[in-house]
């Protein structure tokens, strides 16, 4: 068994890869039921104590730190590890882990988030650290693997290279047909209304690919760039008190 790991801090922009790879290699009308069983969460897996088919290559996703106590780390071939803005992270997990936005709430998420420099309960009970941690850990990894770092930026905003270049790490030269209709099932809103259409199906619930726990859509708006100057005037100070020197060195600001 080999496994290729879609790795990124959550509400990083992992899911995005994992739908545009499943649509160019098993075509654009797949429910989340195939797309998890062709392109597994570790996560699931271990929830439902499945377990990976031997004598295949998988691609999997996770979110967990790496190291060498990693669900199948003696299998590991390599990753692709998915870096997004700190700030978009941030308000990405605000959304997902917030029954409520109202302004106070959204700050003082954001205050908690950037003190403790990511969200606590991923680091606490999800084995997947800190924001820097998280990056760190695949950092190191990248010493022991065949590997490809993917900015979030670049895979929304030329999404068609960046999935050109993932296969031929994966060992594929592009099929520019396969190319373009991958990138075009994969825009956000028809991302959107494929999560809206099997919720309407299952009667409202999330499936396996599109999981929440606040109830709100999976798919947000998967905005770049954003401010925290909104959430507070001394909020941005924090932010780069906490985050600026790490974020700088992956090229943000």
């Amino acid at each position: 068994m080999h496994v290729i790991w879609l790795a990124s801090y959550p509400k990083s922009g992992n899911t995005f890869l994992r739908l545009l790879l499943h649509s160019y290699f098993f075509g654009n009308n797949q429910d989340s039921s195939t797309i998890a069983k062709n392109m597994p969460d570790i996560h699931r897996l271990l929830e439902t104590k499945r377990e990976l088919a031997p004598n295949v290559q998988h691609l999997v996703k996770t979110h967990f730190l790496y190291s060498l106590q990693h669900p199948y780390a003696a299998n590991t071939i390599g990753f692709i590890y998915v870096l997004r803005n700190p700030r978009d992270v941030l308000l990405s997990n605000a959304r997902f882990m917030l029954d409520e936005q109202t302004a106070d709430q959204l700050a003082e998420y954001a205050r908690t988030f950037i003190k403790n420099m990511g969200e606590p309960l991923w680091e606490k009970h999800n084995n997947m650290g800190t924001w820097p941690t998280h990056v760190g850990s695949w950092v190191i990894a990248s010493t022991r693997h065949p590997h490809i770092f993917v900015k979030y930026e670049d895979l929304r905003q030329d999404t068609a290279n960046i999935l050109r270049r993932v296969l031929r790490f994966l060992g594929n030269e592009p099929d520019e047909t396969k190319v373009k209709a991958a990138v075009a099932a994969c825009e956000i809103d028809a991302v959107r209304k494929k999560e809206m259409a099997e919720r309407k199906r299952a009667g409202g619930e999330a499936s396996e690919v599109f999981h929440t726990r606040s109830g709100d859509a999976f798919v947000g708006q998967g905005k770049m760039g954003q401010s925290l100057a909104h959430l507070g005037a001394d909020i941005e100070e924090l932010y780069q008190k906490r985050f600026g020197e790490i974020a700088h060195l992956f090229g943000y600001q």
